[in-house]
């Protein structure tokens, strides 16, 4: 395939390239434009103020973005009072912790809006998720890489918001099918290991276990696992040996008014990693009929909801995001517009296991399978054997414990495989394990970085000491 167009959307200035630094020069490379839309200013100091979308775009410039190319969408980084936007009213108005109320930029990077109707929108949580939907129907790209759900409440907001829009895209274009792609901004890259100067060069590692919704995850989404990822090769611009030639590091030093220039180090690895959302799911044109429950969760591209993103320890509690029928007969059919093939089914159960169909019954034609799925949330992928045709598909849940629930279900007419869609960037072939050593420049800089880490804390922490005394 060719990747003509590629979005990245980034939830703060900086985080672009823990996302997709990588990703973009290869693809710039190979002849894609390059787009990045910005959720947030990254506004959350009066230091900081509007200086990390200036930041941002003198990045973007050392690694080949035009500025026509980058939008920002002028939401507020920090909120008052213990509430974020994504879980207010519709309409709501709020206020950010600077006491801004409406979207805003410079005057050399104004906000989305406010470029195309003149006006700046009240913070509100209809107003984000419509100037995302606009900014990414506009741009249409080719391929879209998002910021997944991690501990950032931000980052949390603009991948379900992210996920939102898509499924409404997907649902009113039917000739809209890009390649989308989630990626982690903490875990094994801003979060990652310190070893930029090991060698050889190491390629991105998960950082450990989540626990919620009743057990232990392996990531901080319950639907993705660590052995379905993707992993691409990175360019040779950012595999130096030292990390002051590295474009990357580069790019990093632009952001001034943060610490990137050293946590780069956990991001730039031997390979770039990602999670693949395919985007040819059938049931995106089918109309769906419940027996009892809200069947519009399952096909809405939408895996899981947050409560409140604010919260660390049980994020997907006190709100709903399941097809979960309440009758005795707990059954939903899928009407097709016409003869479907299917090939493939993925179904993902609640991620609650204390929720769980122990027998789910799919019948297809005259054929039925039944299956456990898994009860954590993750993919039970159900591939035919032979492909059936049919335009209704029945599932029926026939046996479970607790409440049970379907968050989303995709149905495929040819076998869901990355590889085959030829995307443009070559994978991962791995390192030696065998380590060599570090050169005398390599040393002096891992030394170098360290101690001005240390001492850019202690200062910060000085200044801080003296504001709260006066």
């Amino acid at each position: 395939m060719y990747i003509r167009k590629a979005l990245v959307i980034a939830p703060h200035p900086d985080d672009e390239i823990n996302l997709a630094g990588q990703l973009m020069l290869s693809l710039k490379k190979k002849g894609a434009d390059i787009f990045v839309v910005y959720t947030t200013n990254g506004d959350a100091t009066v230091k900081e103020g509007n200086r990390r979308m200036r930041e941002a775009v003198n990045a973007l410039e050392v690694l080949g973005v035009e500025r026509k190319h980058i939008i920002f969408l002028g939401y507020a980084n920090e909120w008052k009072g213990n509430r974020h936007l994504y879980n207010c009213g519709e309409q709501e108005e709020i206020c950010s912790r600077l006491g801004k109320t409406k979207t805003n930029g410079t005057e050399e990077c104004a906000e989305y809006c406010f470029l195309k109707k003149g006006i700046h929108h009240a913070f509100t949580r209809y107003n984000f998720k419509s100037d995302m939907k606009a900014a990414l129907e506009e741009i249409r790209a080719d391929l879209l890489v998002c910021v997944d759900y991690d501990r950032h409440p931000d980052h949390r907001a603009a991948s379900l918001i992210f996920e939102e829009v898509m499924g409404e895209i997907l649902k009113e274009n039917s000739d809209y099918r890009p390649v989308v792609l989630k990626k982690y901004a903490y875990n094994g890259v801003w979060g990652g290991e310190k070893d930029y100067h090991r060698i050889p060069f190491q390629p991105t590692r998960n950082r450990g276990k989540f626990e919620y919704a009743g057990t232990v995850h392996e990531l901080e989404s319950p639907n993705f696992l660590w052995k379905e990822r993707l992993s691409f090769e990175t360019p040779k611009e950012t595999r130096t040996t030292l990390l002051r030639r590295n474009i990357l590091y580069k790019a990093a030093r632009k952001h001034k008014s943060t610490t990137a220039w050293y946590m780069v180090q956990g991001a730039i690895n031997a390979d770039a990693v990602y999670w693949w959302r395919p985007t040819e799911n059938l049931i995106f044109n089918a109309d769906l009929e419940a027996s009892s429950g809200d069947a519009a969760y399952v096909n809405d591209f939408k895996m899981y909801d947050s409560g409140d993103v604010l919260e660390q320890e049980e994020p997907f509690e006190k709100k709903e995001f399941c097809w979960r029928p309440t009758d005795d007969s707990k059954t939903l059919r899928i009407h097709f517009d016409g003869e479907a093939r299917i090939k493939e089914i993925n179904i993902y159960e609640d991620c609650h296991v204390q929720n769980h169909i122990k027998n789910l019954g799919i019948r297809i034609g005259e054929q039925v399978i039944y299956c456990e799925p898994c009860n954590d949330g993750a993919n039970t992928r159900i591939v035919l054997e032979q492909e059936l045709k049919t335009d209704v598909l029945e599932l029926q849940i026939r046996e479970w414990t607790g409440s049970p629930g379907i968050s989303e279900i995709e149905i495929f007419s040819e076998v869901q495989d990355f590889r085959q869609l030829g995307f443009p960037l070559e994978e991962y072939a791995g390192v030696s394990a065998e380590k060599g050593r570090l050169s005398l420049g390599q040393k002096v800089e891992r030394f170098w970085f360290r101690v001005l880490f240390f001492f850019t804390f202690i200062i910060k922490d000085e200044i801080n000491k003296r504001r709260r005394r006066s």
